[in-house]
């Protein structure tokens, strides 16, 4: 059988004609190939879909065969243990999008097929050793494990913590945080000791990118502290920082709410 070059690939995707309930409604991109990420972006706009960074709020990933990284599926798949995790090619989702018919829906079996050769289900199923033991086509990320240990919000702690952010009895007053939360999002200084790819996680200074990964991970804190009475403080801190952030940048910037959502402190996580 011969595959679809990357012309006839683009030129399909772009003469799709399809209803706007097809496929999830938010979608994280990452990688590139056959096409490139930014082309599946804006068709996806067109589609009607939101589309994302990796992050632990959202439960559907369209990866590409290049630009991929190890560490950020990883942190995708220990963000939402206990949770569901699509993981979909560029060609699953074109086939998805064309038939209308999600391919998860089929035997695992079939799904396999329809991966092929492609590099991040190679990882996914631990073919060069270094893999996450994910038990793929599965939708399921397994739960916390028994020792209770977890990436708190992932390597956006890195950046806020290398910016002099803190927060709790040993935290800084309200102008000191925001002092921080300021340098982390507009300077490249508190990124300077951490490997490369964690800084390319955390996106330039400025980007809304910056601000997705600041904001999701002091959401993503407060949501674990929130049950812990002796962290009050420091979800009292997190509350008022959040708002803080959400009025000086994410609604001054008049494209932040196409890039992504808030994240809410409410009890409900959004999983679609």
């Amino acid at each position: 059988m011969t595959a679809l070059t990357d012309s006839q690939f683009r030129w399909i995707l772009e003469h799709l004609r399809v209803p706007q309930n097809v496929g999830p409604t938010s979608i994280m991109l990452m990688g590139d190939g056959p096409l490139d990420s930014t082309e599946w972006q804006r068709a996806l706009f067109a589609l009607g879909h939101d589309v994302y960074f990796p992050d632990q709020y959202h439960a559907t990933l369209l990866v590409g065969r290049r630009n991929w990284s190890k560490q950020i599926l990883l942190d995708l798949l220990e963000a939402r243990r206990g949770l569901k995790v699509r993981i979909v090619s560029q060609e699953m989702m074109l086939a998805w999008l064309a038939t209308r018919r999600d391919p998860f829906d089929d035997a695992p079996e079939h799904v396999r097929e329809l991966w092929g050769d492609h590099p991040v289900y190679q990882f996914l199923d631990d073919g060069d050793g270094d893999g996450p033991g994910f038990d793929w086509p599965s939708l399921d990320v397994q739960d916390e494990p028994e020792d209770g240990s977890a990436v708190l919000g992932g390597w956006g702690v890195g950046l806020l913590s290398a910016a002099g952010y803190r927060v709790g009895g040993d935290g800084e007053h309200v102008p000191t945080r925001h002092a921080a939360l300021r340098r982390a999002y507009e300077s490249n200084a508190a990124l300077a000791k951490l490997p490369e790819a964690k800084r390319n996680y955390c996106g330039p200074a400025g980007s809304l990118r910056r601000l997705e990964v600041i904001a999701s991970t002091m959401a993503k804190q407060y949501k674990l502290a929130r049950s812990r009475p002796e962290r009050a403080l420091a979800i009292h801190h997190w509350e008022q920082d959040l708002h803080w952030l959400h009025s000086q940048f994410y609604l001054r910037d008049r494209s932040a709410k196409r890039w992504f959502d808030w994240p809410t402190l409410d009890a409900d996580d959004r999983n679609d």
